[in-house]
């Protein structure tokens, strides 16, 4: 497997999702960093380019859309996902993607061809603005 330059943070408190995303892209030529609080990411962030953020909502130092707007006035380059319980969904401040997206994204193909054609997994090293299509895309 031939490692990128691309590095992804993923940032949780709980080990089986920091364990479950280090499995899913395993296979992909991204190197993938964890960490379980916000302090343990910023020092991460510090050390080294992140070009992806996936963090969860509720970290123990704090809350993750606060240290994803931190992360965007620090880092504007680095993109930034927020993990949020459906629930959370409606109630999540700062949040871009609708239930509508998350759907279209769930039941999107993002295989090899489909991020070759410009699909949102290959967007790492692009920026990505929200769009009125309920599909992430980059820009």
């Amino acid at each position: 497997m031939a490692i990128s330059s691309r590095v992804v943070l993923i940032v949780t408190e709980e080990e089986r999702t920091r364990a479950a995303f280090s499995r899913g892209l395993a296979h992909e030529p991204h190197r993938v960093l964890t960490a379980s609080r916000i302090s343990e990411a910023l020092e991460r962030m510090a050390a080294e380019p992140v070009d992806l953020i996936v963090s969860d909502t509720l970290l123990p130092d704090g809350p993750g859309q606060a240290f994803l707007r931190d992360v965007r006035r620090r880092y504007p380059d680095t993109m930034r996902i927020l993990l949020t319980p459906v629930a959370g969904l409606a109630t999540a401040p700062g949040t871009t993607w609708s239930s509508a997206a998350l759907s279209a994204a769930r039941s999107t193909d993002w295989s090899a061809s489909a991020r070759t054609a410009g699909s949102w997994p290959g967007c790492i090293g692009r920026s990505t603005r929200p769009s009125p299509s309920p599909t992430p895309s980059c820009t």
